[in-house]
């Protein structure tokens, strides 16, 4: 049952952070005029704070040590997002994807990776010895 309730949370957490990254992503490339790679470089970089944070607190109401904690969720970033990255780009290059619905494609595995690494690296339950 607590892991159904971690999803939800992860959910929740994950819709505010997406929506406001989706607001900027799309704000730099409409606005801005800014290249798709270039607007979600943006999006994620401005987001990524907050989203640990929420997580940390909310998601997985962790208790771990907040330094080594944030450092191996950076590392999980930017693995994922370089996956993510990646994925925009031959979506948007190689297949001619309109760029807007690559970002959303591309985000759901960003979202896949980064939930199932930070489960399992990050915010995991530490023992007492």
């Amino acid at each position: 049952m607590q892991s159904i309730k971690e999803v939800s949370r992860f959910i929740l957490v994950g819709v505010f952070n997406t929506v406001a990254g989706y607001f900027i992503i799309f704000s730099s490339m409409y606005f801005l005029r800014l290249t798709a790679e270039w607007a979600n470089v943006i999006g994620y970089v401005v987001t990524v704070g907050g989203s640990y944070l929420l997580h940390r607190r909310y998601t997985f109401r962790s208790q771990n040590p907040k330094r080594r904690e944030f450092v191996v969720f950076i590392l999980i970033f930017l693995f994922a997002y370089a996956i993510n990255l990646v994925s925009l780009s031959v979506l948007v290059h190689e297949t001619d994807t309109n760029p807007y619905v690559a970002q959303v494609l591309a985000g759901a595995v960003y979202v896949s990776v980064s939930y199932s690494l930070n489960k399992l690296m990050v915010f995991r339950p530490r023992g007492n010895g």
